[in-house]
């Protein structure tokens, strides 16, 4: 898909992959490039990437920030939780 276009979101979409392979590090690389301040799903997978690393700070900023960018209770719901969870783990 790369190969027919270059958007943020397919390159989005492939470091969430290259993660998946255990490269999440590299995939944290890649994304950190991205123009995709307004997307939360981006700043939800940063913070799924920053908290496999163990950044756990990070990790909890970035679910908060993903939180606050989509208008659906579900996902927000779920971006708090992810939040509180990773606040919880640094104690």
């Amino acid at each position: 898909l790369l190969g027919f276009t270059s958007s943020p979101i397919v390159k989005l979409n492939r470091a969430i992959a290259l993660a998946e392979t255990g490269a999440v590090a590299a995939a944290l690389s890649v994304i950190e490039r991205l123009d995709l301040g307004d997307y939360y799903l981006f700043h939800a997978t940063r913070g799924n990437f920053m908290e496999r690393l163990g950044r756990l700070d990070q990790a909890a900023e970035a679910y908060a920030l993903a939180a606050t960018l989509t208008s659906n209770i579900a996902e927000k719901d779920h971006l708090h939780r992810s939040a509180q969870r990773a606040r919880a783990s640094t104690k």
